[in-house]
């Protein structure tokens, strides 16, 4: 049941982006990729250990519309017994106006989380090794400095077992 919802997860993920990202005859897309660190506030944190992650950030947008992909990965290391490697997939809005250097964006996406515990304290947590997806919800503002676009977000995802609140601050590059 678990492998067939995260097959369902991950192939509405893949299609998202697709859709997405479906290049025009006109126009020219804008895509973003640079580093990022995330602070955990949510079921992450309660694990004794460090509750930050780093991890990368790649985004695409056409530059006639509002609707941009987000990818990201974040890796944890939490303790000498339990590490979480996240990866989410979102659909954001971004906000813009003309003359704009600060672009505020909301959106919807997915999550997975593979939780790898070993010893007493990562299985007390997080009850051993496991896979687990959820619903993403994400907001956050990129600042338009060229080349360069520092950004920051708050993102919570709604998992089985496990719900995330991360708040994140990056820099991307864009070409």
């Amino acid at each position: 049941m678990q492998k067939q919802r995260l097959q369902a997860v991950s192939t509405i993920a893949i299609l998202l982006l697709m859709l997405l990202t479906a290049p025009s005859a006109q126009g020219q897309a804008i895509v973003k990729v640079g580093p990022r660190m995330t602070v955990e506030f949510g079921d992450i944190s309660d694990a004794p250990g460090d509750s930050w992650a780093l991890g990368g950030d790649a985004r695409i947008r056409h530059e006639e519309y509002s609707i941009q992909a987000n990818g990201a990965i974040d890796y944890y290391s939490i303790n000498d017994d339990l590490s979480v490697l996240t990866l989410d997939v979102n659909a954001v809005f971004v906000f813009i106006t003309e003359d704009q250097a600060l672009m505020p964006y909301v959106g919807l996406g997915l999550g997975v989380a593979r939780v790898s515990s070993s010893g007493e304290v990562g299985e007390s947590y997080f009850g051993g090794d496991r896979t687990e997806a959820g619903l993403n919800i994400v907001g956050g503002a990129e600042l338009d400095l060229g080349l360069l676009r520092p950004f920051a977000q708050a993102q919570f995802t709604n998992g089985n077992e496990i719900d995330r609140f991360g708040m994140s601050v990056g820099l991307l590059v864009a070409f």
